[in-house]
């Protein structure tokens, strides 16, 4: 059974331990203000990096007068096809605190994808709803067809 892995972007970026690329996948979530991180040895795993903000609903930033927006079916899409296209290998996930944007993929690849959750990613858990909820339901229509 595969395991997912949701951690930190501190954790990420300071990841040591080998990985084989024929086994395992990396899926990095970042803000859209910050750059994508980097890491020597998840770089070189097949990976998906991509940025949208941990919010469930748009936010207005009064000062500045502009919006953060949450995921996007877009986004969910991404992330869903990344795993198909590499199921059944070892997911690590970051996000900001590798609480809920990458519990949420976690989350998905349970209750979905038959992955078993690494014990401290869990405990730590509080997933992204709405992120979910487009994963799910994305996932559902591509059963249907």
């Amino acid at each position: 059974m595969p395991i997912i892995n949701n951690i930190s972007r501190i954790e990420a970026v300071n990841w040591k331990p080998p990985v084989d690329p024929d086994k395992n996948i990396w899926i990095s979530i970042q803000e859209p203000e910050k750059p994508h991180i980097q890491n020597s040895i998840l770089d070189q795993i097949p990976n998906l990096k991509i940025r949208f903000w941990d919010l469930t609903a748009p936010v207005q930033r009064i000062e500045l007068s502009e919006y953060f927006y949450p995921p996007t079916e877009y986004d969910a899409k991404e992330i869903v096809d990344f795993l198909l296209a590499h199921q059944g290998k070892n997911v690590v996930v970051n996000c900001k605190a590798g609480v809920s944007r990458s519990s949420a993929v976690s989350q998905f690849c349970v209750y979905y994808l038959g992955y078993e959750w690494h014990a401290d990613g869990y405990k730590r858990a509080v997933p992204n709803h709405l992120l979910y909820n487009m994963m799910a339901e994305y996932y559902e229509k591509l059963k249907k067809l």
